[in-house]
């Protein structure tokens, strides 16, 4: 079997990944990488959400993207590396400093800003909710407002989106 571009790409990305490098085209960013979880979601950039990659290429530098449950940032920081503004929304607080943490060691700050705490259908804008927390490990997901699961629970910030516009003028 001939190796295609695709191959080859995915071969220098995981190359890349064991250095905490993504490199796509023009577009690059680093990431910490301390957990299984963290890296399986760099290994994973490419393959575990293609719509998603193929959306923000699709995206003008100075768009908007709103990343809402946006974990450790690795598609927050593919955006930011184009020059697209990123809101990122992370309600788990381990994955929040490791978001902050991954924006700072890529000069990010000018571009993504960054919100800790859940969105949901708030009254007033924002109030305090409860949340339960599955796995705290450092890039795990399924954290839930008023989770019926079994898992941590800790009461985080919650916004309306609507009023996330209006508080950062956008």
């Amino acid at each position: 079997r001939r190796q295609g571009k695709a191959d080859i790409r995915q071969k220098e990305f995981l190359e890349m990944a064991e250095q905490g490098l993504v490199h796509l085209g023009a577009f690059s960013f680093k990431m910490t990488l301390s957990t299984d979880v963290e890296k399986w979601r760099f290994d994973t950039l490419q393959t575990k959400e293609p719509e998603t990659i193929a959306w923000i290429d699709a995206m003008q530098p100075g768009s908007v993207l709103f990343d809402i449950g946006a974990n450790i940032g690795i598609y927050t920081l593919y955006a930011a590396s184009k020059g697209i503004t990123v809101v990122a929304v992370e309600p788990v607080l381990e994955n929040y400093m490791r978001l902050v943490e991954n924006i700072e060691l890529n000069g990010f700050q000018d571009r993504v800003i960054a919100i800790y705490g859940a969105l949901g259908n708030v009254p007033d804008g924002h109030v305090f909710e409860d949340i339960v927390i599955p796995d705290t490990t450092i890039g795990a997901s399924g954290a839930q407002v008023k989770g019926k699961i079994d898992g941590k629970k800790r009461t985080v910030p919650c916004y309306e989106l609507g009023y996330l516009f209006y508080a950062l003028d956008l």
